[in-house]
């Protein structure tokens, strides 16, 4: 499957493969849907964003290319984080940082850090169900009106959460997402 940039600078740009089989990278149709909801309750243009469990980096480019500031790609694989990094190159991203690690450590490392994401994506392996313990976990690190994307399977509910709006619950096919908003 050939994943390409929706819209924005880099538009129609094919992003690099993931590296194994258990990656499933949103489709088009879906990051489409997904920036539609996005759209309509943020502003992208000059967002700070996180790209969690990056894979392809599909999410995070898709930012970067529709005008965000700056963009984190946070992936535990050393294969996956050279391809973005090879991506970055291609199209002369600006406003980008690649980790490679796990993304709670990641988070807890931004504990003193003042700049703040206002979106932030999520899109974990299906089977790990980590979504409810991602959202606690943000809320101490996001800015006050950040909007979350959580991408998960059908056997993961997200719960309701102090501090967070559910916006946006939709199902297609076997791909859940949430979107919820940082409420204080």
């Amino acid at each position: 499957m050939s994943l390409r940039i929706i819209s924005g600078i880099w538009k129609g740009r094919t992003l690099p493969p993931p590296h194994t089989n258990g990656t499933r990278p949103s489709t088009d149709m879906v990051r489409t849907m997904v920036f539609n909801y996005v759209t309509a309750c943020t502003t992208i243009d000059g967002a700070i964003v996180w790209d969690l469990f990056a894979g392809t980096g599909a999410y995070g480019f898709e930012c970067l290319s529709r005008g965000a500031a700056a963009c984190t790609f946070v992936d535990s694989s050393a294969i996956q984080c050279k391809k973005l990094c090879d991506f970055a190159a291609r199209v002369n991203a600006k406003g980008h940082d690649i980790v490679r690690g796990t993304v709670r450590d990641f988070i807890h490392s931004q504990s003193n850090n003042t700049i703040k994401p206002t979106i932030v994506f999520a899109d974990p392996p299906y089977a790990d169900r980590v979504c409810n313990d991602l959202l606690n976990t943000l809320t101490l690190h996001v800015a006050d009106s950040c909007v979350c994307v959580l991408e998960h399977g059908p056997y993961e509910f997200v719960l309701p959460h102090d501090g967070w709006t559910v916006l946006q619950h939709k199902e297609v096919g076997q791909v859940v997402f949430d979107i919820v908003q940082r409420s204080v």
